[in-house]
């Protein structure tokens, strides 16, 4: 019944008692609304919360009465199509940011240090700088587009080596109840001889030390390949109370060979269900 009304969404429950069809209806997102009810019977009764009781007759097979958002209603007699299992609006995107920084890497940058960009030397020990042969870099010499590139290489496997672009707790929307945060990486890559446990991107949720709480990997990739375009995501429902980041890792962990790094682009986008309180009554 979700596409009923004029104003808002209704949900509806239905009840068979005895020889009698009763279905409830609320609705949501809208303080009033005129519904309109297809039904093969002459009339539908309407009986409130309170007991009141009115008969409304059927014009050309359709009722219409205003509702209120406050004010549940009880509707005796046969609604058609029937209602069916529950059905709910499409989350909307109500607030969408860009949060990368230095993504096309077209900035300055010395070895292991990329501007924008820590570089993780080893992310179980919880260790930076780099070690074990490790390096990160900018390339002029390979780029998806633009003048250059990210570059990490690696000569023998030891660490969870990568780079982490850490983006602050208060930096993103908080989501609420009936809200999810997602937050979606898209960038080119490119590999050459990689072996080991390989390369992905990780999603990760950190205490305001840098330890990880949790974390979300993409797919790992081995073996040399040109430029191609990639993406991950992550839904956030809510934040634990000890988290001070959330940040996107480009990792060559305990791998050897090349990975190229081009064009990242993160956003974070709050989605909403509308009429999410409703679910509270589900």
């Amino acid at each position: 019944m979700v596409h009923r009304a004029d104003n808002g969404w209704l949900n509806c429950w239905a009840f068979d008692a005895a020889d009698r069809r009763i279905n409830l209806v609320v609705l949501n997102d809208a303080d009033k609304a005129e519904v309109v009810f297809d039904t093969p019977d002459p009339e539908l009764r309407l009986i409130d919360p309170m007991g009141r009781e009115r008969t409304i007759a059927a014009r050309a097979g359709k009722v219409k009465f205003p509702l209120e958002r406050s004010l549940p209603l009880f509707v005796e007699g046969r609604v058609t199509p029937d209602p069916g299992p529950p059905e709910y609006p499409e989350p909307v995107a109500v607030q969408t940011l860009n949060l990368t920084v230095n993504g096309g890497f077209e900035a300055p940058a010395a070895v292991n240090r990329i501007p924008g960009w820590k570089v993780i030397a080893d992310e179980t020990r919880g260790k930076s700088g780099a070690t074990g042969g490790f390096c990160v870099t900018a390339d002029a010499g390979e780029s998806a587009t633009g003048r250059q590139s990210l570059k990490m290489s690696a000569t023998r496997k030891t660490g969870w080596y990568g780079v982490m672009l850490d983006i602050p707790a208060e930096k993103l929307p908080k989501p609420g109840f009936g809200e999810s945060l997602e937050l979606t990486v898209r960038y080119r890559v490119r590999t050459a001889d990689v072996q080991g446990t390989g390369t992905a991107v990780t999603i990760s949720q950190r205490e305001r030390n840098g330890r990880r709480i949790a974390w979300h990997d993409s797919a790992f990739e081995w073996g040399s390949f040109g430029w191609e375009t990639r993406s991950h995501h992550v839904a956030f429902d809510r934040f634990p109370p000890e988290l001070g980041s959330v940040s996107v890792e480009f990792y060559l962990g305990r791998a050897t060979g090349t990975v190229w790094i081009d064009d990242v682009e993160v956003t974070a986008t709050l989605w909403r269900l509308p009429g999410a309180d409703t679910r509270r009554v589900n």
